[in-house]
C-alpha cells in the first residue's frame, strides 16, 4: 500500500472544498438550487437525487441527474422523448441563476474553519481551494466568506479547467499557484467521494469530512438532536464510502483538521505515502 519516500517531506499545502466543507453546513445551496431548477421545468427532484453526485462540475452533475431512471421517465412523460445533451446545456444555462440566488444564505464559514485555517497557517501551510461551482458562483461565495474572515491563498472553479472533479486539473492549477511540490506534500480535503477521488487522481493525500458534509446530508440541528446511535450509524456509512473511494483519513469535523495534518506528517516521517488506487 505504501512506498518509501524522502523523510524530509512535510505537508506544505491543504486544498479545501467549499460547500459542505468550509461553508454551507450540509451543502444545501446547490441542492435547493437544483430542486428549484427542476421544479421550474415541472420535474420533481428529491434531496437524495440532488445529493447523489454532488461535488462534480455542475454540468456533469446535471448529466448524472438526467440519466437517473426516475428523472428520465418524468422528462419522457413531459417531452415525449428522453433527455439529450441539448437539454443538459439548456438546464445548465439556467442553473447558475438558481445557485447564485441561494449562495448568499449559505456562505458563512462553518464553525471551526477559521481557527483550523489559522492554526495551519501558523505552521507555514498554504491554503488552496477547488469547487464544483463555476467562477461566478465561486466569486460570490468567496467574497461573502471573506467578509467573515475566511480567505484562502488561491481558489479555482471547475469552469476554469477542461474538466472538473474527479479529474485532477484544478489540483494541478492549485499546486502551480501555491508553488508546492511534490504532490505528496499536499492534502485534499472535502465532503464528497469526488473530492477524495480528485486528490487520489492528483497523487496527494485525501481526507474526508463527516459533519457538515454533503455525504452525511444533515443540518447542524439534526446532528445535534439525532439519537447518538442513529448518528453514528449514518457517519459510519459515510466513513466506509470515503474509505472505499481511497481516503487516507476520515475526520469528524473541519475543526479536527490541524490534528489530521499532524497525523499525515507523522506518516510521512515514517516513509509512508498516500494510498494508491
Amino acid at each position: 500500500m505504501f512506498r518509501l519516500m524522502s523523510r524530509s517531506i512535510r505537508v506544505k499545502a491543504v486544498v479545501l472544498d467549499w460547500a459542505g466543507t468550509t461553508v454551507d453546513y450540509g451543502c444545501f445551496a446547490p441542492v435547493y438550487a437544483l430542486q428549484n431548477l427542476f421544479r421550474s421545468n415541472n420535474i420533481d427532484l428529491s434531496l437524495e437525487e440532488a445529493n447523489a453526485d454532488m461535488g462534480l462540475a455542475k454540468i456533469d452533475h446535471l448529466r448524472k441527474i438526467l440519466h437517473k431512471e426516475r428523472i428520465t421517465n418524468q422528462f419522457q412523460s413531459l417531452q415525449g422523448r428522453p433527455p439529450c445533451e441539448d437539454d443538459v446545456v439548456a438546464l445548465y444555462g439556467n442553473l447558475e441563476k438558481f445557485i447564485l440566488e441561494q449562495i448568499p444564505q449559505y456562505s458563512v464559514p462553518i464553525t471551526g474553519v477559521l481557527p483550523a485555517v489559522a492554526k495551519l497557517r501558523e505552521s507555514g501551510i498554504k491554503i488552496g481551494t477547488t469547487t464544483g461551482y463555476t467562477r461566478p458562483m465561486l466569486d460570490l461565495v468567496a467574497g461573502i466568506a471573506e467578509t467573515h474572515g475566511y480567505k484562502p491563498d488561491f481558489a479555482i472553479a471547475s469552469s476554469q479547467v477542461p474538466a472538473g472533479r474527479p479529474y485532477p486539473w484544478m489540483m494541478i492549477k492549485v499546486q502551480e499557484a501555491l508553488d508546492v511540490y511534490p504532490p505528496q506534500s499536499m492534502i485534499k480535503v472535502g465532503d464528497t467521494v469526488v473530492d477524495i477521488q480528485e486528490g487520489k487522481n492528483f497523487g496527494c493525500w485525501s481526507i474526508g469530512i463527516l459533519e457538515g458534509g454533503n455525504a452525511l446530508g444533515l443540518t447542524e440541528e439534526q446532528v445535534k438532536n439525532l439519537p447518538k446511535e442513529e448518528l453514528e450509524a449514518k457517519k459510519e456509512k459515510v466513513r466506509q464510502l470515503f474509505i472505499r473511494a481511497g481516503a487516507d483519513l476520515v475526520i469528524e469535523r473541519i475543526g479536527s483538521l490541524p490534528e489530521a495534518v499532524t497525523e499525515i506528517n507523522q506518516r510521512l516521517e515514517k516513509g509512508e505515502s498516500p494510498v494508491l488506487l
